[in-house]
């Protein structure tokens, strides 16, 4: 087996070569997997932490190379990811941190999400990742039809309810009234 970045392997953004049904289910004994993992594993590809992901094709396997941002320790290097699917199934897999040497972690879930919510979307490459600073400032965003709007005489401030001591303050305007200017 050569390792990515030998020369016999090319480093390459092109999904071509990953099953178009490829899942969680290509790891060997994939039902050991505990919910837990296999949630953490999908969080880490919705919020972004996977990243630098490269697939190398070689004549008997595809091999896919990945990084993943720690969730705790910021400041330490990303995890490193590494898959060799062979005939269907995940051959070799394995992260750098304590309990991906089995290749069983929540990051290896994480680059199977990653990859299989790129084919699943399409992509014919691997998607660059954009920085914050690359992309449109959100802050002037709506946030949608969340909040939606109602008179004041039905306005109730108070705090949420696990905290509240008081009861709640209700608006004392009666809107029906008419007001004559004096």
């Amino acid at each position: 087996m050569a390792m990515p970045g030998t020369s016999a392997n090319v480093a390459t953004d092109s999904l071509k070569s990953i099953p178009d049904d490829f899942c969680v289910k290509y790891l060997p004994n994939s039902s050991n997997l505990s919910e837990k993992a296999l949630q953490k594993g999908l969080n880490y590809f919705t919020q972004g932490y996977i990243h630098d992901i490269k697939i190398f094709n070689s004549d008997e396997s595809v091999q896919a190379a990945a990084r993943c941002w720690r969730s705790m320790r910021k400041n330490q290097s990303p995890h490193r990811l590494h898959l060799e699917i062979k005939n269907d199934s995940i051959n070799e897999s394995h992260c750098s941190c304590k309990v991906g040497l089995n290749g069983h972690c929540s990051h290896i879930v994480g680059l199977i999400k990653s990859l299989q919510g790129f084919k699943l979307h399409n992509f014919s490459n691997v998607p660059e990742q954009q920085s914050c600073t690359s992309i449109p400032q959100q802050w002037h965003v709506p946030r949608g039809s969340k909040i939606k709007p109602v008179p004041i005489n039905h306005l109730v401030v108070a705090r949420p309810t696990e905290s509240r001591k008081r009861k709640p303050v209700t608006c004392q305007i009666d809107l029906d009234q008419e007001y004559v200017k004096s």
